[in-house]
């Protein structure tokens, strides 16, 4: 490490120890457990989402063994309303793998932590450096923002060679010491001060190391990813409800992007809902109500959805194929759904209570 890169490093930790953010959760009780869940969950995820999100899971399963031994679908509905299910899925796969081959113990290398299911390179660097004090470096969107504006580098950040230059950046500053911090401290440095928006560039420790500061640049940096529409979806939502005041609830298959998840029946514009309920669930139905449409946004798709409300004197359900079906009426049966499933129906079982 050069005499600027290691100067660099040092301030990071300085300001690190006087204002890293030691009050979040998986800071507390470090272990490779604790931070390899902390790390998944803020993938793609705001820390304030995760903070309550994190806490409920370790008072659930405060050990890889109990998330071992716990069954999918549990696992799933604790982590509903996060979003990327794939991540809950891996969870649970890379659970059973170190309890059956590592008995339990994650282990300590990089390499190792990088085959298991959902554990790219930057997530094993980071377990590894936190939980293990390993000189291994993280890339993470903190990092590759940081430096950008420190080199002052065109193209774009999703570009594979702007992010093998930034790999390279990234190990040069990595310290061999110290490394648990300085990864945190990187982490902190870019979600408090270098932030996309509004950086507060007049309290970062390394100001005089910043290409784009001294240009009064830092604003340009990264350049903004290229704009692409994003395709859209209609769907219709089948909110089928029977006299005792259950909804219908249908599980998903094991793929997709809601896999397992339990959602709402759906059919499309061009069916008439009353013929295509007596052909897939032989029910007869009443009175159809229209709800406002709303849209649920994907990082690759939209999903325009108009909700109808569908009465039904019926409480038993002839299946015409294989689905998994249910009734649901309350919050207390615990079934892993989407968050726009959950908000529709907390939304249409309150207003129901509330005009019976």
């Amino acid at each position: 490490m050069g005499s600027s890169n290691h100067n660099v490093t040092q301030a990071i930790l300085s300001w690190y120890h006087q204002n890293g953010r030691s009050h979040l959760p998986w800071r507390k009780k470090i272990s490779a457990y604790r931070v390899w869940i902390a790390e998944i969950m803020l993938q793609q995820t705001q820390v304030a989402t995760v903070i309550p999100y994190f806490q409920r899971f370790m008072q659930t399963y405060p050990t890889l063994k109990k998330l071992a031994n716990a069954p999918l679908p549990d696992i799933l509905h604790l982590w509903s309303g996060l979003g990327y299910y794939t991540r809950a899925r891996c969870l649970y796969q890379t659970a059973q793998i170190i309890a059956n081959d590592y008995h339990c113990e994650f282990p300590n290398d990089r390499q190792a932590l990088e085959r298991l299911p959902g554990i790219g390179r930057s997530t094993a660097a980071a377990i590894a450096a936190i939980a293990f004090n390993k000189p291994e470096t993280i890339l993470d969107g903190n990092v590759k923002r940081i430096l950008m504006r420190v080199h002052a580098l065109e193209g774009n950040v999703y570009d594979r060679k702007v992010i093998e230059q930034l790999w390279s950046l990234a190990e040069q500053y990595t310290p061999k010491q110290n490394c648990d911090d300085y990864t945190q401290a990187i982490m902190d440095l870019g979600a408090t001060l270098c932030t996309p928006k509004n950086p507060q560039c007049t309290q970062c420790p390394i100001p005089k190391y910043c290409r784009a500061f001294k240009s009064n640049s830092v604003d340009q940096y990264p350049a903004a990813k290229p704009r692409t529409v994003i395709p859209k979806r209609e769907c219709i939502w089948l909110v089928i409800m029977n006299k005792k005041g259950q909804i219908l609830l249908k599980q998903q298959k094991d793929t997709g992007i809601w896999a397992q998840l339990w959602c709402l029946p759906e059919c499309t514009a061009k069916d008439n809902i009353k013929a295509w309920l007596k052909t897939h669930l032989n029910l007869t139905v009443g009175p159809v109500k229209h709800l406002a449409a709303f849209s649920h946004r994907f990082t690759h798709l939209q999903l325009n959805i108009t909700p109808i409300i569908i009465l039904t004197t019926q409480t038993r359900i002839v299946k015409q194929n294989d689905w998994k079906l249910i009734w649901y009426q309350s919050e207390q049966q615990k079934l892993a759904m989407p968050t726009p499933v959950k908000r529709l129906l907390t939304h249409t079982l309150q207003n129901t209570t509330s005009q019976s």
